[in-house]
């Protein structure tokens, strides 16, 4: 898994650092989950997006998961983010 950062990706509305898109899978097991995007920065309990991954509604996440496609997963992130500065009042 490696992240990539892709310039169509927009950046993350809470905390304005770049957004990553990669393709997970676990080559041990030949498990594949998907593309998934996000913040770079995002991680549980961080302080800066006041989120925790395990209790908010996945809409609230600076993350999107389990997409078909790279093309799909970014497209998935930019209307997240849309969303989301909408929610917020940031549009």
């Amino acid at each position: 898994m490696a992240l990539i950062n892709d310039p169509a990706l927009s950046p993350c509305p809470i905390c304005g650092k770049k957004a990553y898109v990669l393709h997970d899978y676990d080559s041990y097991d030949r498990a594949d989950f998907g593309w998934q995007a996000g913040c770079g920065a995002y991680c549980v309990g961080d302080g800066v997006h006041g989120i925790d991954d395990y209790l908010a509604p996945m809409e609230e996440r600076p993350r999107v998961y389990h997409l078909l496609s790279k093309q799909d997963a970014i497209d998935a992130w930019n209307r997240w983010v849309k969303l989301w500065k909408e929610r917020h009042n940031e549009a």
